[in-house]
Order: structure tokens, then C-alpha cells, then sequence
């Protein structure tokens, strides 16, 4: 089974500077990760590209995925509102638009067949912490340019 960790961080609202981070451990124990910046976004907008380029890493290999998180905003939105959204024509209720839906288009894209499991950000899980570390040194180092 294909683990992928991720990460998003958004730390200066007024800027709005933003990075994601990934780290996938393959089957065969094996490391891979990456990290990435935006310039105006949102932190939900960085957990989603986390996952969402975790996710294009490893598309290719035909394994069992698990994508563990500590955004309830992803883990919630892929687990039980998008089947909704997709549903009703990617729309919500009282005719509102979902949030990030280009975004939530892309994940929808890459998920078939994988779980999500939601982790508590902070709280000691060791890949969940390289995550929030690595994405928040590529704000820190983009922002220094």
C-alpha cells in the first residue's frame, strides 16, 4: 500500500503567500516527496495541491492508496461532500458555488479507489509534521526572494 502525508500552509494572510508539501512512502518502503508555492492562495487551496500532487505522483503505480491529512476540509470534502456536489452538478445548496472547484475537480480525477484518513495536525505523527515543516520553509525561503 502507497501511504501519502501531506500538507498545506498559508501564514501571512495579508500577502497571502502560500506552500504545499507531500512525502509518499511506497510499498517497498521507499521516500519520495516534494514541496511547492503559491503566491495568492488560500490554506485550503495548499492542503488540496498537496494531496492533489502526491496523488499525480504515484497515479502510474496500480497499488492501494491511502492519502492521510490533518485538513478536515480535504478529508471531509473528498469523503463526503464531493459525491454530493458531483451529484448536483458540482453545485451546493440555496445555489451556491463550491469553494476551490477546480481544485476539487482535479482530486476528483485521481481518487478513484483511494482512502483518505484524517490525522490531528501538531500532535507528534512524524510525516504529518516533515509535511507542515517542508511547507512552511518553501514560504519562508519564496518569500526571502
Amino acid at each position: 500500500m502507497i501511504q501519502i502525508y501531506s500538507d498545506g500552509s498559508c501564514k501571512n494572510t495579508t500577502t497571502k503567500e502560500g506552500g504545499w508539501a507531500y512525502i509518499v512512502i511506497l510499498s517497498n518502503g521507499e521516500e519520495l516527496d516534494d514541496c511547492g508555492y503559491c503566491e495568492e492562495t488560500t490554506n485550503n487551496r495548499m492542503e488540496m495541491m498537496a494531496v492533489i500532487e502526491g496523488l499525480k505522483s504515484v497515479y502510474h503505480i496500480k497499488e492501494p492508496k491511502t492519502v492521510i491529512s490533518d485538513s478536515k476540509y480535504v478529508v471531509d470534502g473528498a469523503t463526503s461532500w464531493m459525491p454530493q456536489w458531483k451529484k448536483d452538478g458540482w453545485g451546493r445548496k440555496r445555489g451556491r458555488k463550491v469553494m476551490n472547484l477546480d481544485l476539487w475537480q482535479e482530486l476528483d480525477s485521481l481518487i478513484d479507489g483511494v482512502v483518505f484518513k484524517w490525522v490531528r495536525g501538531h500532535d507528534g505523527n512524524k510525516y504529518n509534521e516533515m509535511c507542515d515543516m517542508m511547507a512552511s520553509v518553501t514560504i519562508e525561503n519564496y518569500s526571502l526572494v
